[in-house]
């Protein structure tokens, strides 16, 4: 019955206690005002609490990006990963003898696709 606002619980009890002991009005005063205090407290931590929990909870659009950048991560990323990184390996020794900077800048680009896709898939990044 009182779980819906455990406030008035608590504020009855208060003058119930009041009433039964016949305690004076200054008394009953200090006494409800240390139960509205202490219910208020409780129902800002009740809030702040539920607040937390919604901002935790994912929304189905992101819970969609992210396995659409995980299947991207294991059908494209990975592989293009690998292939690019073992290039890259392959000609940045000879990047200062040849001069092929720029190649291997999009060389790394590639190597580091699996990481972009993680990236996104971690932070729920949508496409457009």
């Amino acid at each position: 019955m009182y779980l819906v606002c455990p406030i008035i619980y608590e504020v009855e009890q208060y003058l119930r206690h009041c009433l039964m002991h016949h305690a004076l009005p200054g008394e009953c005063g200090v006494l409800f005002k240390q139960c509205l205090f202490s219910s208020l407290q409780y129902l800002e931590f009740t809030q702040i609490r539920s607040i937390n929990l919604q901002d935790n909870m994912a929304s189905c659009s992101e819970l969609m990006w992210s396995l659409f950048w995980l299947i991207v991560l294991f059908f494209i990323g990975w592989p293009l990963s690998i292939f690019f990184g073992g290039i890259y390996g392959f000609l940045s020794p000879l990047t200062t003898c040849i001069g092929l900077d720029q190649v291997t800048d999009v060389l790394l680009q590639g190597a580091n696709l699996g990481r972009t896709c993680a990236e996104n898939m971690r932070s729920s990044k949508a496409l457009c």
